[in-house]
């Protein structure tokens, strides 16, 4: 590979981290995933692109899972593995190896370093294990490097206790420097990373930048029009929310610009298929330095078959910006959504559990649903034993016939095996956006499922059990955020929304 050719493929790549990097509080590392088997309970997403990541949609990457998706997203190109101690051994070329006794001399590590330090290139890859885990950075050039921590923050970033994530102010994705790779420090945090650790098993560097070929033609895009300029999708029908047939949506391009000049951005909108452009399909923005702007485009959906609106193909400046998916479905007029919820709340006044209640209200409307919580989530996941204990795992799904809303599922005991090669197996998080007024949210404490819970969103406050044992309740603002937050700390939940079935 010549100089020239080296300088175009680390720009490249270099260009997809810093874009991550830029994102800052949109990208979140993935404790859940390291806490627990890697393979099994991934909310990473390794295939996001950084225009994933918005204040709609926070990413969650591990450390590996950023270097693979930065790989990934500038050339096309899969990583051999994409968990530190396994890309030590499979991502090649290895250009240094080596397995600490932790009795070398202060000498020898101190010319062991040089020798790293003489040999790191633009875009190689450093990575360690440790008993059990390991470490993964990208290699930026001038004694620095890109990677994704929660900081080495003694609280991590999820809360156990609270069952809720604690997201880093700053993101995951920093920026270091690699003379803590090579120096032992005091401090605790910024020397977590030395490589001649009393922890550290073995350490390599990896040179995948010298198999990989040509930019991506979205990659040159990038470099050409928007390397200074983080742009991103946001719509007002965010997450699980569902648009039918004659619904309006908007999407929202934002950019913010990074450069020290005034820019101009050319924003591109073209509705695929089943839509109808409401709105202009150029907007040409003036973005001061240090500055934001944004352009809103509107479409009708046409044609409500299928369960997602084709995203739109959104362009600033020639560089593809990945739109939201928008769920497909019926959604219930204001007055059909009012006599639902008036119906389930008499229902609740006679007696009924909240599950049962809103299956009658659905069966009176000729919506079949089961009238126990237990059934219902018994019928979306698989049971399997493990060396965790007994966890559940999704089922294919199906919301035309399960009414489970798509990729709104999860806990710490569901396993998703298929997140590994699906962009989207489950969401990262719920929040109240995400509803719309007759959704049950169902969970289950335990394998058995015993004493599975609901609750259901009348479109202002969620009314139902909140906890196995615990009475029926209303919850509504700050409150209601804060179960919302919680679901992935419970052993499993599902989103239902009957209003999907055929």
């Amino acid at each position: 590979m010549s100089n020239m050719t080296q300088q175009k493929k680390a720009d490249a790549l270099l260009a997809v981290a810093k874009a991550f990097y830029d994102r800052g509080p949109c990208v979140q590392y993935d404790q859940l995933s390291m806490d627990r088997l890697v393979r099994v309970t991934p909310r990473r997403r390794r295939m996001a692109a950084p225009e994933d990541a918005t204040r709609q949609n926070t990413v969650f990457l591990d450390c590996s899972s950023f270097v693979w998706a930065a790989y990934y997203n500038a050339f096309g190109y899969a990583l051999e593995a994409d968990l530190s101690w396994e890309m030590i051994d499979m991502v090649k070329p290895r250009v240094f190896y080596y397995e600490p006794t932790h009795e070398e001399s202060e000498e020898e590590r101190v010319r062991m370093a040089e020798e790293i330090k003489e040999l790191l290139q633009p875009g190689d890859v450093i990575v360690f294990e440790k008993a059990g885990n390991g470490h993964v950075m990208l290699y930026r050039g001038d004694g620095k490097y890109f990677h994704c921590t929660n900081d080495g923050g003694n609280s991590g970033s999820y809360d156990y206790i609270a069952r809720r994530d604690t997201c880093a102010e700053a993101g995951g994705i920093r920026e270091a420097d690699a003379k803590y790779l090579f120096e032992p420090c005091a401090d605790k945090q910024l020397g977590r990373n030395y490589l001649f650790a009393e922890k550290v098993k073995r350490f390599a560097v990896l040179r995948p930048l010298a198999r990989v070929g040509e930019p991506t033609e979205n990659t040159c895009a990038r470099l050409a029009g928007c390397r200074e300029l983080v742009c991103g999708v946001e719509t007002s029908h965010p997450g699980g929310r569902t648009a039918g047939a004659g619904c309006v949506v908007e999407y929202t391009v934002h950019i913010r610009n990074l450069y020290r000049t005034e820019t101009d951005a050319a924003v591109e909108f073209i509705a695929l298929q089943g839509c109808t452009l409401l709105s202009a399909e150029r907007a040409c923005l003036s973005i001061p330095r240090a500055a934001a702007a944004e352009a809103c485009f509107r479409i009708r959906v046409d044609d409500a078959a299928g369960l997602w609106i084709k995203p739109p193909l959104v362009r600033v400046n020639g560089f593809c910006v990945s739109a939201p998916r928008v769920l497909l479905g019926h959604v219930p007029s204001a007055a059909e959504a009012a006599c639902l919820v008036a119906d389930v709340k008499e229902r609740l006044c006679g007696g009924m559990d909240v599950m049962q209640a809103a299956a009658e209200a659905y069966r009176a409307r000729g919506i079949a649903l089961a009238s126990d919580a237990g059934e219902v989530l018994n019928a979306l996941f698989y049971r399997h034993d493990s060396a965790l204990g007994s966890v559940f795992s999704r089922k294919p799904q199906a919301p035309e016939r399960d009414m489970a809303v798509y990729s709104y599922f999860g806990g710490y005991a569901v396993i998703t095996p298929e997140a590994a090669h699906g962009e989207r197996v489950r969401t990262a998080g719920i929040r109240r956006a995400d509803l719309q007024p007759g959704d049950l949210i169902l969970c289950g404490d335990d394998a058995r499922l015993s004493h599975a819970y609901t609750c259901f969103y009348t479109g202002e406050a969620l009314v139902g059990v909140f906890g196995a044992g615990e009475g029926m309740r209303t919850m509504m603002g700050a409150e209601l955020d804060a179960f919302l937050e919680t679901l992935f700390g419970r052993f499993c939940f599902a989103l239902i929304r009957p209003y999907l079935a055929e």
